[in-house]
């Protein structure tokens, strides 16, 4: 539902959105996060919703999806590449910003994800403050 919502409101907007929900960092979540990463990698913006997020052992996996960088573009001789006019080298590299909800209950690898993406300077927290254990 939240999906549905954020991605209308983006419309809405004027720009296009991703958005990951994750409750923990179980292999089922990884399932999730490529599922729904794969899907949108090349919208303007991602949301990462870590909120209730109880852990796991997935962050630095995560995180180097995030941090992956195209380094050189090119555009097509005739048409468009996957319905954009200039296309980048490195498959599945995210190019737009990054915001990570969290909350006084987002906990362990959660809290490493957030905080991955902080330090590394390839997006923004929102929200309150996490677990802190």
């Amino acid at each position: 539902k939240t999906r549905q919502k954020a991605k209308a409101l983006a419309k809405e907007a004027g720009f296009s959105v991703g958005y990951i929900h994750l409750r923990s960092m179980s292999q089922e979540d990884a399932d999730a996060f490529a599922r729904s990463f794969f899907e949108d990698y090349d919208k303007e913006a991602m949301i990462l919703d870590v909120r209730h997020n109880s852990g796991g052992s997935i962050d630095s996996w995560i995180a180097s999806f995030l941090e992956r960088k195209a380094w050189y573009f090119f555009e097509g001789r005739i048409g468009k590449t996957r319905g954009v006019d200039i296309d980048w080298n490195q498959q599945y590299a995210f190019r737009g910003h990054i915001v990570v909800l969290i909350d006084e209950k987002t906990s362990s690898d959660g809290e490493g994800i957030s905080r991955a993406i902080s330090e590394l300077g390839i997006g923004v927290l929102i929200g309150k403050r996490t677990w802190g254990g």
